[in-house]
């Protein structure tokens, strides 16, 4: 059953007040679920005996973001390259984002901060060369007709990533260096892709930028080939003029039975 922006935050309060289990198991249990579908995505992304293995995961500053480190680091305890990429500082996060933050960095993650012009700049070329990309930028929270900076830009840099394009078009001046970011022609799609597939997308919950209950799509918002998305489906995308940007859409469990979603939620 499609649930609702407001629905998907009482599921988690009951499932904290009501059953006990706290708030950080519950992204743990998200996390772990992610992480099995992003391993299938790799799988089947391999081809000819060269396996997919590298995974960029690029994470915001909320919930949706502490999912995404807790999903490196169970990527990265089994085997896979992979490193994150945040587009707000570490720092800055607070709750269980900031646990996971942590704990992924002390895990041994390579976690490289993307929010600014120039680090996006310098991080595209590996997002370009990725198997894969996780979106953990925004998640259902996000509601309005426009995403902020850094997020924007990070979303931006995302479709430039599937695009094949290992340099961002910034304006000049745009990131504070004289003729631009360190790209001797911005618009230019440079070989070390032009050769190879071209990396997947993975949204967690909802694609960044998409209305979790309209189904309506904010400037910019991912376009994703998956998204997991937590508990249920969400309304919204079951909005014809969602598909583009959700793909195809595997439901993960946070570890609360569904009779216990539905009185949470009644």
């Amino acid at each position: 059953m499609p649930i609702t922006r407001a629905q998907s935050r009482a599921i988690d309060l009951y499932a904290e007040r009501e059953l006990g289990l706290p708030s950080i198991l519950l992204m743990e249990n998200a996390a772990i679920g992610a992480a099995d579908i992003c391993k299938g995505m790799l799988e089947a992304r391999g081809s000819q005996g060269q396996p997919a293995t590298k995974v960029a995961v690029v994470c915001g500053g909320g919930n949706n973001g502490g999912d995404g480190y807790a999903l490196a680091r169970h990527l990265y305890a089994a085997g896979l390259s992979v490193g994150v990429f945040a587009a707000v500082n570490p720092d800055d996060l607070r709750g269980d984002a900031r646990i996971n933050a942590v704990a992924a960095s002390r895990s041994g993650v390579a976690v490289v901060r993307c929010d600014t012009p120039e680090t996006l700049a310098e991080c595209l070329p590996v997002w370009s060369a990725a198997d894969l990309i996780v979106d953990a930028l925004l998640g259902t929270g996000f509601g309005g007709d426009e995403v902020r900076k850094p997020i924007a830009d990070a979303i931006r840099a995302i479709a430039a990533a599937q695009a094949g394009a290992t340099c961002l078009d910034v304006p000049a001046g745009g990131c504070g260096k004289a003729g631009g970011c360190g790209c001797a022609a911005p618009t230019q799609t440079l070989s070390p892709t032009a050769t190879r597939q071209k990396p997947w997308v993975l949204s967690l919950d909802v694609p960044s930028g998409l209305d979790a209950d309209t189904g309506l799509a904010a400037h910019p918002t991912v376009k994703a080939d998956a998204t997991a998305t937590f508990v249920d489906v969400k309304t919204g995308m079951n909005e014809p003029y969602a598909a583009p940007y959700v793909g195809r859409v595997l439901v993960v469990g946070i570890g609360v039975p569904p009779g216990v979603v539905k009185r949470a939620i009644r």
